[in-house]
């Protein structure tokens, strides 16, 4: 089936993937620079792994990006990834504490096409940038066959969760954070958020 993108919003590629990484963390609450700093060796620079990782997403997980006026001479403006979840999965043993929210709340939200993250360039925020990402997501989950959108949001993230319930999401179910080292939550839950209803 052909997916229909909205203009101006092109599949990602390598050279987007520190603005992805970015952005990824943005929305994340800091999560992911905390990861990657845990994995980086003596000297290597943690922003560097975030990118390498988001090139190795593109090849597994739907990567969007919206460019700016500029094009792709400057850093893309925003920036979404996500993929599909057909059924629940079970968690594996060695998954660590600080996942296991997470995955939970995207079990729950199986069967949908769910989104990883969604992230705006603060300079660009309030343009609808993040309602026609949200646009796209509904293309690529009819394209996959499935009538629902889930992500899972920060609580305390108040404008993106705004974004979310005025574009039909709802919160359905909630975990708490689990911190690590290097990584203290800001906020209390994890929230998954669902459009239903696409078909």
């Amino acid at each position: 089936m052909t997916v229909s993108t909205p203009t101006g919003i092109r599949p990602a590629d390598a050279a987007d993937a520190a603005t992805v990484a970015f952005l990824l963390n943005e929305a994340a609450s800091g999560f992911a620079i905390a990861l990657w700093r845990g994995a980086a060796a003596p000297g290597e620079n943690p922003w560097a792994i975030g990118a390498a990782r988001m090139v190795t997403r593109m090849a597994d997980a739907a990567v969007r990006v919206i460019d700016g006026p500029q094009g792709r001479a400057a850093a893309p403006e925003a920036a979404m990834i996500g993929y599909p979840i057909p059924a629940a999965t079970e968690p594996g043993p060695d998954l660590p504490p600080a996942f296991l929210p997470l995955t939970e709340l995207e079990n729950l939200s199986a069967p949908s096409w769910y989104i990883n993250a969604l992230g705006v360039q603060p300079e660009a925020r309030g343009r609808g940038l993040g309602a026609r990402l949200l646009a796209e997501a509904d293309a690529l989950a009819r394209a996959a066959e499935l009538d629902a959108v889930s992500l899972i949001a920060s609580d305390v993230n108040v404008g993106a969760i705004r974004l979310y319930e005025r574009n039909g999401f709802e919160v359905v179910a909630s975990r708490p954070k689990v911190g690590f080292e290097g990584w203290t939550p800001e906020g209390r839950d994890w929230l998954l958020m669902l459009r239903r209803g696409l078909g």
